[in-house]
């Protein structure tokens, strides 16, 4: 059976690793709109 485990993986994240995680992306947020994703609002 298939489940999307994005929710519960990313809630796991602390907010160090989504500061990090956010500092790469938002130099990429064009590509990301393209299919669909954001940067993470509220950290880093």
């Amino acid at each position: 059976m298939l489940a999307d485990m994005n929710a519960c993986r990313i809630a796991r994240l602390g907010a160090g690793e989504i500061a990090a995680f956010n500092r790469t992306f938002r130099q990429h947020e064009d590509v990301l709109a393209h299919f669909g994703y954001a940067v993470m609002e509220g950290a880093g």
